[in-house]
């Protein structure tokens, strides 16, 4: 994270301000003048992304990049429910206005419940 002040005037900067937009270069001047040298440096080696490649979601969990409820349970078995200190606290209606697939909420909604069958359970 950052952790020089805004100079005054520059209160409301934003990343697209830093960067050459024609060029898709950071523009380094500005950077090293706005910013203390660590921050600097920090700034100029993040990789700009390539602007003519439109954004796309990717599930991280799988190769391909596709969101499957299979890998969510592999990861959520392996993460969560390893250290057994899963508790359910708060309303689980604020579940159902997640905006994520349903599938998923349907899934974790089971899984807070305790209704997957699980190695855990199944003892």
């Amino acid at each position: 994270y950052v952790t020089s002040t805004a100079p005054q005037g520059y209160e409301s900067l934003t990343v697209h301000d830093l960067i050459y937009r024609a060029l898709h270069k950071w523009d380094s001047h500005r950077v090293q003048t706005l910013f203390n040298h660590q921050d600097a440096q920090s700034i100029l080696s993040i990789p700009l992304l390539n602007p003519s490649r439109p954004d796309s979601l990717t599930w991280r969990l799988t190769t391909n990049g596709s969101y499957s409820v299979r890998t969510t349970y592999h990861h959520l078995m392996e993460h969560v429910i390893s250290n057994n200190t899963l508790r359910v606290q708060g309303d689980l209606m604020k579940l159902w206005s997640l905006k994520i697939p349903h599938s998923t909420q349907i899934f974790l909604w089971r899984l807070l419940r305790g209704c997957i069958p699980t190695r855990l359970n199944l003892q």
